[in-house]
């Protein structure tokens, strides 16, 4: 292990307890401290060069290569060293650190909105070259559609789909009709949305995107949330059609906007009785000793009964 690939263990040790309580008030820097986890336990036994636990397959691999039994214990005992060696994500990660806190005075947190925006977005996985969005707010609807740039469009479409939502919620808070919102954005996509919450990816350039939306989270006085759905509701919805150059379909017709994600609508409002039918048969059975709780009961029947079903919308309305 080269000098300069290794850090002090003791000093790293105090700048993770700071960044920790830091997390407290910006909670959205917790995916890029796991750098500085995995280093500070690199010197541990059973670690992969990117400073990740071996699986026990992996172990048992590394010790028939030995030519050691599955009962072998190595490394129990062992005492920290003074240094340790980085692992390749730290650097990434505190370039994140940087990025996010660059600004000469901490930005401020949103807790309490003074304003709510509702966006729902889509891109051109339809066409395979074109991209569409659209957002809601105060009852009025923005869209934009086009095709990439040859550059842009020779990217995997996960980066597309995520770039497009990137640029999308970039351009409306340039128009300065996004501050101090709470913004639900609506996606096709499982790997964007999967990107988003765990606020990383293996993907360099995925990276790259989810750094710039965690910032403009925190310069932009906003709190986003990504909600996965549906491909054949996002062609319903219309902004499918704006991925394809088509602006007569969904909400482009003068349907409303927000038909599309019922989001204050129950399970049970929305599957109606089949719903109801099958909880009571394959939870239940024979038994009518339950409880299927109303609003009103949420606090206070729940509590009491032995049996209940407690079916809430997503969001309240």
């Amino acid at each position: 292990m080269k000098e300069r690939d290794t850090i002090e263990l003791k000093t790293l040790e105090s700048h993770r307890g700071f960044l920790v309580y830091i997390a407290r008030t910006y909670p959205m820097i917790n995916p890029y401290l796991k750098g500085i986890h995995l280093t500070l336990d690199s010197w541990r036994p059973w670690r992969k060069e990117d400073g990740w636990k071996m699986s026990m397959q992996e172990i048992r691999v590394a010790l028939a290569e030995k030519g050691l039994g599955d009962d072998t214990v190595l490394g129990c005992g062992e005492r920290a060293p003074q240094k340790v060696k980085w692992v390749p994500r730290l650097v990434e990660d505190v370039r994140a650190l940087s990025a996010l806190f660059h600004l000469e005075n901490p930005p401020k947190r949103i807790v309490q909105l003074t304003r709510m925006a509702t966006a729902i977005y889509a891109f051109g996985d339809a066409s395979g070259v074109g991209f569409g969005s659209s957002i809601s707010i105060d009852g009025q609807v923005y869209y934009s559609g086009g095709q990439w740039t040859q550059e842009q469009g020779s990217e995997s479409s996960n980066y597309r789909e995520l770039a497009n939502l990137i640029f999308a919620l970039e351009e409306a808070h340039r128009d300065h009709v996004l501050g101090h919102a709470e913004l639900f954005v609506f996606t096709d996509n499982s790997t964007a949305e999967s990107a988003f919450f765990k606020g990383t990816s293996s993907s360099s350039k995925l990276f790259e995107l989810i750094l710039q939306l965690r910032q403009l989270e925190m310069q932009g006085s906003m709190i986003i949330h990504f909600i996965h759905i549906a491909g054949k509701r996002m062609i319903a919805q219309g902004t499918d059609g704006l991925s394809r150059g088509s602006s007569l379909e969904g909400i482009m017709q003068g349907k409303a906007f927000m038909s599309f994600v019922p989001l204050h609508l129950s399970a049970e409002e929305r599957q109606g009785h089949f719903l109801t039918e099958w909880v009571v048969r394959c939870w239940f059975g024979a038994t009518k000793d339950y409880t299927w709780l109303t609003p009103e009961g949420w606090f206070y029947s729940g509590h009491h009964e032995r049996r209940c079903v407690w079916c809430p919308p997503t969001c309240s309305s």
